[in-house]
């Protein structure tokens, strides 16, 4: 098996962990989780979310062009896919009169971090 694939496992088992863990403090099924377990789940998420981040850091070793557009690709998808999730969640939290502040945090966090890191990537790259 190569490198690549191994590594690609790696991020989808840890990603795949991550949203389980995100379903799970939802609350779907309507358990009514004790503040132990709601703790212990969002504990969990943490360090599930802190291997998964270092997988995706590790991810800029590719030697190939082709390789490097397609990372660039799939992190300009995903950062749209996040912001588009939060700014729907803005207007939803709006029509309801009770703006969520941390939406507003996270969706100003990405937007400062994208024109940072693409200010960088031009001019150190």
């Amino acid at each position: 098996m190569s490198n690549l694939l191994r590594e690609s496992k790696k991020e989808l088992s840890m990603a795949f962990i991550v949203m389980l863990l995100l379903v799970l403090l939802l609350n779907p099924f309507d358990v009514v989780m004790l503040s132990r377990a709601a703790m212990l789940i969002v504990l969990l998420l943490f360090i599930a979310f802190v291997v998964f981040a270092t997988l995706v850091w590790r991810e800029g070793s590719y030697t190939d062009e082709r390789d490097s557009a397609h990372q660039a690709t799939a992190g300009r998808m995903a950062y749209l896919a996040g912001a588009s999730v939060l700014c729907i969640g803005i207007i939803i939290s709006a029509l309801q009169h009770s703006i969520e502040p941390t939406l507003l945090i996270a969706l100003g966090t990405m937007v400062i971090a994208k024109i940072i890191s693409s200010l960088y990537t031009r001019f150190y790259n």
